[in-house]
């Protein structure tokens, strides 16, 4: 029978004609819901994705640039803020980056003609000062709120730095340009939208051919049944080849199958696996050595709560009592509502645990040499500034006397420019090791102060304590030998030492004792150099 003669006779029948036409409505929706539905959410999950991304990085920043509990002001920004601000652009992909003080005034921009600029915006004012981020999108080619004209599509988010009490000490005005990812979801979008056309004609055109071929219902029904057993050998090959441990259990937790990758795993025969509760076998400890109780497992929690759980904290045991760390998702198999099983994945998560522990002790050394001098092995300006605030809060509490020692090796820059900086080097080494060996108890805290400038934190000691210990480093370095013939005062490298001692009290400040010091060293090398002396001025 011709083609249109059979069309002819479906679209007699009424049900047919429901289906058909069903189905040129459904394909006619489609492009409106991608445009209308689909794609705002993609957008806006861009838009808050990137608010997010924007949100961690300005959190980065702060704590990177050493800005946190400090009320931002054009004083308060530190030395390097062009190098961190340029850094962070590239680093980060930023469009722009901007840093405002609470009052709103532009601090730093990566474009020097917003400085100086005061954000007047409500928004500023109402929602950033008090602590939440605030962000907006400025579409390509058009006017952003301070009016400046972007070729791209930019997301600018306002990150908010509040100090611990809760105060605004400033924000971020971090900008991103999304324009490439618009585009690729531009792009999705209508590629999702054609193939659904296609997609959708192709399916009324298989349909139509089927309602007009009943007649070989037989022949449709054996090519599926094909179809079913090839899918049946895919889905085997899928299980066999996958990296990943899959095993499904029943409703009481006894394995029904595992591919041969959960075998390799859980070093269990597929036999033994198969013939007792999954739980009862492999997952029965933690890695403390304690009973691991059934309704933590997740397979249990999928049953109770009929959802798909997911852990990483979970550990199996091998036939020879060997174990592995696991992530694991577990599923519930739904039949008519009931649950009937569940099929569970898992992977070996050994070496991701190592390297997760490699990382955390790399950062920790990395940490650690952040506050070493690199020249001479002692600690740096940094680390003693930290120990010095934390020892004076210490001997506040206990009522002891603090001692501070400021160690300067005398006519040093006549030393450098006459045997060369390597030699200069050389010498700061062993004056450094010289001291450091002076020292008797583990809390005295030796640190490069800068230069040829050392400092030594002595704690619970006095002014005449400390004059015993400067001695004796001093004569520590004179007994160097460390040849010196442009000294005015000997023919050997020597140090000149200011000592200041005190009780800390709420009334004074560290500031203050290390001033003391300072003035002491400024006298000793007044006096001659080569020798020790101690400030005895009251410090308020």
């Amino acid at each position: 029978m011709p083609f249109h003669n059979n069309l002819r006779l479906v679209l007699q029948d009424r049900f047919l004609r429901y289906i058909l036409a069903l189905s040129a409505v459904v394909i006619l929706i489609l492009p409106a819901v991608g445009h209308f539905v689909v794609y705002p959410l993609f957008e806006q999950a861009l838009i808050d994705n990137t608010e997010r991304e924007a949100i961690r990085a300005g959190r980065f920043l702060a704590v990177h640039m050493d800005l946190l509990e400090r009320r931002l002001s054009k004083q308060a920004l530190p030395a390097d803020m062009n190098q961190h601000g340029h850094d962070a652009v590239v680093h980060l992909g930023l469009v722009k980056l901007k840093l405002f003080a609470p009052d709103g005034m532009t601090l730093y921009s990566s474009d020097p003609d917003d400085i100086g600029i005061r954000n007047e915006h409500d928004y500023f004012h109402s929602l950033v000062a008090i602590g939440h981020s605030y962000t907006k999108v400025v579409k390509q080619d058009q006017l952003s709120a301070e009016g400046q004209l972007y070729q791209a599509d930019v997301v600018e988010t306002y990150v908010p730095i509040m100090s611990k009490q809760g105060s605004f000490d400033g924000a971020f005005e971090i900008y991103y340009d999304i324009t490439p990812r618009i585009t690729y979801i531009d792009k999705l979008i209508n590629l999702l939208t054609i193939s659904s056309i296609i997609g959708g004609i192709i399916l009324l055109g298989v349909l139509l051919r089927l309602l007009i071929h009943a007649g070989n219902a037989i022949q449709q029904r054996r090519l599926t049944e094909q179809k079913l057993c090839e899918l049946n050998h895919k889905n085997e090959m899928i299980l066999s080849t996958a990296g990943e441990g899959i095993f499904g259990v029943d409703i009481h937790g006894n394995m029904l199958f595992a591919n041969p990758a959960a075998v390799s795993m859980m070093g269990w025969p597929l036999e033994k696996l198969q013939s007792v509760n999954h739980h009862a076998l492999v997952h029965h400890t933690k890695a403390d050595g304690s009973p691991n109780p059934a309704e933590e497992c997740p397979v249990r929690k999928a049953f109770k709560e009929r959802k798909t759980t997911y852990s990483d904290k979970e550990i199996f045991w091998r036939e020879d009592h060997s174990s592995f760390p696991v992530e694991m998702t577990a599923a519930p198999l739904l039949e008519e509502g009931n649950i009937t099983g569940a099929v569970v994945v898992f992977r070996d998560i050994t070496q991701r645990l190592t390297s997760d522990r490699a990382l955390r002790e790399a950062n920790q050394k990395l940490a650690e040499l952040a506050r070493i001098d690199g020249l001479t092995g002692i600690a740096n300006r940094r680390s003693f500034d930290e120990l010095l605030e934390i020892t004076w809060h210490d001997h506040i509490r206990s009522g002891q006397a603090l001692s501070l020692l400021m160690v300067d090796i005398d006519y040093f820059k006549l030393y450098n420019d006459s045997y060369g900086h390597l030699a200069g080097d050389r010498c700061l080494k062993q004056v450094a090791r010289a001291l450091t060996e002076s020292l008797y108890r583990p809390n005295d805290r030796l640190a490069r102060f800068g230069g040829e400038e050392f400092v030594l934190l002595l704690s619970s000691t006095n002014s005449q304590g400390a004059k015993q210990v400067a001695e004796r480093l001093r004569k520590a370095v004179e007994t160097l030998r460390i040849s010196h013939e442009y000294s005015e005062v000997n023919d050997w490298v020597t140090i000149s030492i200011g000592i200041a001692s005190m009780v800390p009290n709420r009334n004074t400040s560290s500031g203050g004792l290390l001033r003391k010091a300072d003035e002491a060293l400024y006298q000793a090398k007044a006096d001659g150099r080569n020798r020790c002396v101690i400030n005895d001025v009251e410090v308020v």
